[in-house]
């Protein structure tokens, strides 16, 4: 699960990696993301005390919410795994 969050939260890094200068995917979801490395578990502070609503419903399933942190939180500059065969 953690790499998967890793992929669709940074994937712009891996593909488009000259044309995202910025430190958050701007079409991710990821202002919404509350376990990058860089800010301790919590929501970046672009969006802190901010009332504008996430575009996607929270996580509910422990995986989504808890599981996945126990391999660590998501670094910002995270780039994702290549697939290996």
């Amino acid at each position: 699960m953690r790499n998967a969050l890793c992929y669709v939260l940074n994937n712009a890094r891996r593909h488009a990696a000259r044309l995202y200068r910025a430190l958050l995917d701007p079409f991710s979801t990821g202002f919404w993301f509350d376990g990058w490395k860089e800010t301790g578990g919590r929501m970046p502070e672009a969006l802190a005390g901010r009332e504008e609503e996430p575009p996607l419903p929270r996580a509910r399933t422990w995986l989504l919410t808890v599981g996945w942190r126990r391999r660590g939180l998501v670094g910002m500059a995270e780039v994702p795994a290549a697939v290996r065969i």
